[in-house]
């Protein structure tokens, strides 16, 4: 939601008529700052900031000041002129914004706002969740295989051309040629290989916003933050959207968000799609979106002595672990390896950090180390940090040279003002 807060109050006032818009958003608040919406919601007068204070305990004012300042970022909190003076001077009077507080209003009004405006059909041939699942995996995976096999011509099957572009917008990759042969991975590509599912997802969805004419800016947004209140199995209708949402969805369903049966003209979200306003994917936000977890299981083992087992199948996690690792040997199902100063200097050069190697081995540790404390050995952890260090032992900033001073008593003055100011 940090992205919301770089948009302009003229933007957010139109993303607040939309109730799904705002549900999304309070579902995303912490929760000392829900209370205070939710306290608020039916005051239409200004209160005094002095007055929310006093609604925490006093060893609180952390957590405090961090909700109030995730709502005036948000542009939720409006401040009020007032000739109110309190105590230590000019009071600020804090409230509401007025769409938001009406869109708020009218939710907690409704019977049931758990589901979208959109209205389901009975389903008779619809997809099941598990083939939804199987469907987004094989997309994103695509767009992943095609990412990390830019520099050579061993991808199978490409995205869309649509796709292709945005990802040489988000400066994933980089085109010289329009023959896919030609493409190269750039830094930031290392490094977004590194990344979760989710954090992908919304790196390449912002640069799909940011390259959009404003006016659908606001309806594309609107759109996902309603695609959190849809149910995962079930059909929604495709000729009730906007022009807007069409071209979206058709460009989501590259993605894997969404799956769009064409035959019936009826467009199914997976479980990405509902989850995408909730943040990083666990149990908590699966229970929120009324949905089950993703299984994705984790693949790696790495013992102390540097040797890294991975229990896969997968070309494509076995190229991610190639990032980093030196590969010695496959079998069928297990690709075996090791971590040298080498191999971790490499994804150093591609940009990778030492950081993004550590949480991506710990997110995709086997389900056996479950209960080692840490996850994976501390003292790989702690070599990596150095490995990066090495290249960090010299840093650079910028000078100016002065000389040719007319006498040695204005070098002494210059260079004694220059102490001075450190």
């Amino acid at each position: 939601y940090h992205y919301l807060t770089t948009l302009t109050e003229d933007v957010i006032e139109k993303l607040y008529t939309d109730s799904w818009t705002c549900q999304a958003i309070f579902r995303s608040l912490p929760p000392l700052a829900k209370q205070y919406v939710l306290r608020l919601v039916f005051i239409t007068n200004a209160v005094p900031l002095s007055t929310l204070t006093g609604w925490v305990q006093p060893n609180c004012t952390t957590q405090h000041t961090n909700a109030i300042n995730r709502l005036d970022s948000l542009k939720i909190l409006r401040e009020k002129s007032s000739s109110r003076t309190g105590k230590s001077g000019q009071e600020r009077m804090i409230q509401l914004n007025p769409n938001f507080q009406r869109q708020l209003q009218n939710t907690l009004l409704q019977a049931d706002t758990t589901k979208s405006d959109l209205k389901t059909e009975e389903e008779t041939q619809g997809p099941s969740v598990s083939m939804l699942d199987e469907y987004l995996k094989k997309r994103w995976d695509n767009i992943l295989y095609f990412i990390i096999s830019a520099n050579n011509q061993n991808t199978s099957k490409n995205p869309l051309p649509f796709t292709i572009k945005l990802l040489e917008i988000t400066k994933l990759i980089k085109t010289t040629n329009p023959s896919p042969s030609e493409n190269r991975i750039t830094n930031l590509g290392f490094q977004f290989l590194m990344r979760d599912m989710y954090s992908q997802v919304w790196i390449v969805l912002l640069s799909y916003i940011n390259n959009l004419e404003p006016n659908y800016r606001v309806e594309v947004l609107s759109f996902l933050f309603q695609l959190s209140f849809m149910q995962v199995g079930k059909g929604y209708p495709f000729d009730s959207l906007t022009t807007a949402q069409k071209k979206l969805l058709q460009d989501l369903s590259d993605f894997g968000l969404v799956y769009y049966a064409k035959n019936t003209r009826k467009f199914y979200p997976t479980k990405l799609a509902v989850t995408l306003s909730l943040g990083q994917f666990s149990a908590e936000t699966a229970a929120a979106a009324n949905t089950s977890m993703i299984e994705e299981q984790g693949y790696i083992i790495l013992e102390t002595n540097y040797k890294i087992y991975a229990y896969t199948e997968s070309y494509l996690k076995i190229s991610i672990l190639k990032l980093f690792v030196e590969i010695q040997y496959r079998l069928p199902n297990l690709a075996v390896g090791i971590v040298t100063r080498s191999s971790i200097r490499n994804a150093l050069l591609n940009g990778i950090t030492s950081e993004q190697i550590i949480n991506f081995l710990i997110q995709n540790s086997h389900p056996q180390t479950a209960n080692n404390t840490p996850r994976i050995p501390e003292t790989i952890v702690e070599q990596i940090r150095l490995w990066e260090s090495e290249r960090n032992r010299l840093t650079y900033d910028k000078g100016v040279l002065y000389d040719r001073f007319e006498s040695a008593e204005i070098f002494t003055n210059v260079e004694t003002y220059a102490r001075d100011l450190g």
